[in-house]
């Protein structure tokens, strides 16, 4: 028998998250639409996550494996999923009522849209939302989009320079748009700033559609699972520091590796590549002579 095929798959990565992991998959159960299929990957929790498993229908496809990070268990949620688009969400954020019908609707009236991006809002609980994320990341770095209504980001837009606009859960990918990134949607050697690395690809291949409408919440909090990098709005320490110096360098120098850029592209990537050189060796001298306590966010 053939297996069924979905109008959407939802891919969600855990890592010992079973006290939250349920909310992720009832905000995209609870849309209303049957053609909605979740992969949930677990990457090797060691919590109460596998139990979870026996508590849904087929809706929900459930895989487990060994420990390999986010972008690795994003990866393999794709390749076992089977919905004509497909959404990535991390197991601590939440889809908003309306989201898959707006994608959807919006998918339908700009047939030549690749990608689907909405707005999103953080959150930290018992605490007020701050809305529109991606309105305040456009503005801050210069993106001449009116923000009136849908609107395609320019084909020739070169603003992912400053780094990344889009969070993960906002995004709503054909898949054959995905299918074009690359033999990985995510880097599987980026623990950091893998979404910055797919933003960059899908910018310069696919139409990507944008809207204003806040149809997800990002969670603010930190659970400890994730030693690499600091929580949100907390300063990191000198090894995520370092990390994180050195996961931008790689993927500066992926995208000048990828090649076919204008002189000017690569001329700017090549200032990003050595200003983040000279703060990277600038970082290790400190740390030899155990100056440089401080570190900035």
């Amino acid at each position: 028998m053939m297996p069924t095929s979905h109008q959407l798959s939802v891919v969600i990565p855990a890592y010992n998250r079973a006290g939250i992991l349920p909310e992720a998959i009832e905000s995209v159960l609870s849309q209303g639409h049957h053609e909605i299929q979740v992969v949930v990957v677990d990457d090797g929790s060691t919590d109460e996550t596998p139990a979870l498993a026996s508590r849904y229908d087929s809706r929900v496809l459930w895989i487990r494996q060994e420990n390999h990070g986010q972008s690795h268990a994003r990866n393999r949620g794709f390749q076992q999923s089977n919905g004509e688009l497909v959404a990535f969400l991390d197991s601590d954020d939440l889809l908003l009522p309306q989201r898959v019908a707006t994608d959807r609707r919006l998918f339908a009236e700009f047939p030549s849209a690749d990608v689907v991006v909405t707005d999103c809002e953080l959150w930290m609980e018992n605490q007020l939302s701050c809305a529109s994320l991606l309105r305040d990341r456009l503005s801050r770095n210069g993106w001449p989009l009116a923000m009136d209504g849908p609107e395609f980001v320019p084909e020739s837009s070169e603003y992912w320079l400053k780094g990344k606009h889009f969070a993960t859960c906002t995004m709503t990918f054909r898949r054959s748009a995905l299918q074009r990134l690359g033999p990985q949607v995510f880097d599987d050697r980026l623990r950091c700033f893998e979404d910055w690395d797919l933003e960059i690809r899908m910018l310069r291949c696919c139409r990507v559609l944008v809207t204003q409408q806040v149809l997800s919440k990002v969670r603010l909090f930190d659970d400890g699972t994730r030693i690499d990098r600091p929580a949100m709005r907390r300063p990191p320490t000198p090894r995520q520091y370092r990390l994180k110096l050195e996961w931008q360098i790689y993927v500066v120098e992926k995208t000048i590796a990828a090649g076919g850029w204008k002189p000017e592209i690569v001329q700017a990537l090549s200032t990003r590549r050595e200003e983040l050189n000279l703060l990277l060796a600038s970082r290790a001298a400190e740390e030899h002579t155990g100056a440089g306590a401080a570190i900035p966010s």
